[in-house]
């Protein structure tokens, strides 16, 4: 026997907040939920991306959530986060589970500036000013990653193929991997940032799964990048 539960996007259910500043950032989730509520059927059915969230999102500064305030950002932390979005998900899954590839990395951004890593600043500066989208190809990635390097002029040419690269339409930058075979050390594994209109990267329109299509998590192929 198959039960099946109506969920109500418009639920006033939330997650008991902890601390006392725990969902400071829901009433804006809440807010931008209720509009991605009503065309979120309507990009599933269509299988296309919600642009339309992430500009909405960009200007109402959700896109800049877990920037530090010094840099433009909201401030949030990674709790305030994540009790935004799961407020976010009620309405739109797909707007939810896009937007955190961007979240994360922005979160990951900021440890490493709380630990005086390079470059950590200058990239979360770009995302509180040029509303730049960073996205992952975790499903691509780990310690064999499905690509390769080889070094060209001081740097690396990569090839590969990464699947499930949630908000690929919609991102600017792709934190990735790739393997590479160092003649003094062996194989080992590069992390790196590939802005993704950078010459050899292809869109490979495969993403079709029902209730996420809007997240339009396509394949990339890389070619000599």
């Amino acid at each position: 026997m198959v039960v099946v539960t109506r969920i109500d996007s418009q639920s006033t259910f939330r997650p008991a907040a902890i601390h006392d500043d725990d969902d400071k950032f829901v009433p804006l989730a809440a807010e931008l939920g209720a509009e991605f509520a009503t065309r979120a059927g309507e990009h599933d059915r269509d299988n296309t991306f919600v642009a339309e969230n992430y500009e909405r999102m960009k200007a109402s500064g959700y896109t800049r959530l877990a920037v530090p305030e010094s840099l433009g950002g909201l401030g949030a932390s990674m709790r305030q986060v994540t009790y935004a979005q799961a407020e976010l998900a009620k309405s739109c899954g797909a707007t939810a589970l896009a937007i955190t590839m961007h979240h994360y990395n922005v979160l990951a951004q900021g440890w490493r500036l709380r630990n005086n890593a390079p470059g950590a600043e200058g990239v979360l500066r770009r995302v509180a000013t040029d509303d730049l989208i960073l996205m992952t190809s975790g499903g691509s990635d780990g310690i064999y990653p499905s690509a390769t390097a080889v070094k060209d002029n001081g740097g690396y040419r990569i090839t590969g193929r990464k699947v499930f690269c949630s908000q690929v339409l919609g991102a600017d930058v792709i934190s990735t991997m790739a393997r590479y075979d160092d003649p003094d050390e062996g194989p080992i594994v590069l992390l790196m940032g590939v802005p993704l209109r950078s010459e050899g990267i292809e869109i490979v329109e495969t993403w079709d799964t029902l209730g996420m299509r809007a997240t339009s998590s396509h394949d990339l192929r890389l070619t000599d990048v």
